[in-house]
């Protein structure tokens, strides 16, 4: 998103490890849990590896009872289709979305018509380049040449491609796609990759400083624990958001770099005072939505904007950190740094409220309205716009976006149940119109409508006019009329903070 909004085109792709030697563990993983028998060596000891061999046996019945090598390849394939699917439902539901998801299998598939595959053509170009050479009966790349600490084999003496055939063979189909330029993000244990991808891209006759970026992410852990899939002491994305909120567990990942290690502290993300930081920016936006809704009540519009009557020291360092937005997104894109965005929006949720603290846009008591106030109302906008676009780039969203889904949901669930036939206690299917063909047939609903039409009515005119009279009562010069105006605001003002 940081990219997109910064001019960026951007395609966003996951490439799927579903090949090699690791997807026979992980089958065979599965296959152990689904007869009872303990992990195999080098296998996934996961507990979620016990669902997927349920979900393999609810599929296939069958799989116990077929040939090992047929009930291998089944488990894995069931195993791998109900964990893909898993993992784009969590990806989803955390609003992380991806245009292309890539699988490795394709790399390794037999071209058209049973000709050479994407691995193959890619050694194939790689030599016409004339960087690779045959040594001890196995294909290399000589990829010294280009900064990497070694050559690099690219197929054994026995004829198997190894993991760098496949990386070769999808760097050149992403150019071969129109990606001029490449970005990785790899985990903690791919560091090897750095020297290794841009010596790929200096093979491919493309500038390995330019073409190419590797990023390195870092392990999370949650109370000291580390994260391992492999070890199987994992704490699920889904539980942890859940746990913690999609905005705090979100804005605690963009918050710091991408290769930081990172630690996260669930009981302080889950208050709801300014140490958290995710709390303290959404309650600096939520606030500029409430002053603007005070300032409203209070007669105050954006007739004037006078600049120079911002003279706080407050109201100037505010400004200056405004400006600052553009410079801030566009170099957090240049740079790959989205926690650039986090930490400016908390350095801006301060001086905001340092200034709400100092500095009124609603006239005290009964002085007047004044250039000033309408000024500051100006300013309360534009700070309410740049922390809405601040967590808008961080996907989240602010207060008042979820206060509107939070509030529609119950009347979209409502329309849609008004074409099933759900009954209390079980669950219904969908009928069309029959529910309203019914209703339009009967003469009680149109008296209900009739009764809700006219009492409506008549409310809505009675607390018109009963609100017109108070304002015009309290406008005038009454004993203790400013102490009255707060009576009656004070449920509304409430409400909105």
């Amino acid at each position: 998103m940081l990219l997109l909004k910064a001019g960026y085109d951007v395609t966003r792709e996951y490439y799927i490890n579903d090949a090699g030697a690791q997807m026979d563990n992980f089958g065979a993983s599965v296959l152990a849990r689904a007869k009872g028998e303990p992990t195999p060596e080098g296998g996934y000891p996961g507990a979620y590896v016990d669902e997927l061999a349920a979900i393999a046996l609810d599929q296939r019945p069958d799989l116990l009872e077929l040939p090992q090598d047929e009930a291998l390849a089944v488990a894995r394939q069931l195993g791998y289709e109900a964990q893909l699917a898993d993992i784009r439902s969590t990806l989803d539901d955390f609003g992380v979305h991806f245009d292309v998801w890539f699988s490795e299998r394709v790399l390794h598939a037999a071209g058209e018509a049973g000709g050479p595959g994407l691995v193959d053509r890619a050694v194939d170009r790689l030599r016409a380049q004339g960087y690779v050479f045959d040594r001890d009966g196995a294909v290399w790349v000589r990829t010294t040449d280009f900064g990497d600490d070694k050559d690099r084999v690219i197929r054994r003496s026995s004829g198997e491609y190894t993991y760098f055939a496949a990386d070769a063979a999808y760097y050149l189909n992403k150019g071969d796609r129109g990606f001029a330029h490449k970005i990785y993000l790899l985990g903690a244990d791919h560091h090897g990759y750095v020297h290794r991808l841009k010596a790929l891209a200096g093979a491919v006759g493309e500038d390995p400083e330019k073409d190419v970026e590797i990023l390195i992410g870092q392990l999370v852990s949650i109370g000291g624990a580390r994260l391992s899939k492999r070890a199987g002491n994992i704490i699920e994305m889904d539980d942890l958001r859940e746990w913690l909120g999609t905005d705090a567990l979100r804005y605690s990942l963009a918050r710091y770099p991408a290769d930081s290690p990172l630690s996260l502290d669930p009981d302080l993300l889950r208050k709801r005072t300014n140490d958290n930081p995710v709390f303290y920016v959404q309650y600096a936006h939520a606030r500029t939505h409430n002053v603007a809704r005070n300032a409203a009540d209070a007669g105050v519009d954006r007739s004037k904007f006078a600049p120079e009557l911002l003279t706080h020291e407050t109201e100037s360092a505010l400004l200056g950190a405004l400006q600052e937005f553009p410079r801030v997104v566009a170099f957090a894109a240049e740079v790959r740094e989205p926690h650039r965005v986090a930490r400016y929006l908390e350095e801006l949720a301060g001086l905001y409220h340092r200034w709400y603290d100092n500095c009124r846009i609603t006239p005290l008591g009964d002085d007047p309205i004044e250039s000033v106030h309408r000024t500051r109302l100006w300013l309360n906008d534009a700070t309410g716009q740049v922390l809405r676009n601040g967590l808008g780039l961080l996907f989240m969203l602010p207060a008042a976006v979820f206060l509107l889904c939070f509030l529609t949901y119950p009347l979209g669930l409502g329309v849609w149940l008004g074409f099933t036939d759900t009954k209390i206690g079980r669950p219904g299917e969908f009928i069309g119109l029959e529910n309203y063909v019914w209703l339009a047939d009967d003469p009680v609903f149109w008296k209900s409508v009739f009764n809700t039409l006219f009492y409506t009515t008549i409310a809505s005119v009675l607390k018109f006019g009963l609100g017109l009279w108070l304002a015009l009562l309290l406008n005038q010069k009454l004993p203790m009329k400013t102490f009255f105006r707060a009576i009656i605001l004070l449920n509304r003002s409430a409400f909105v903070l």
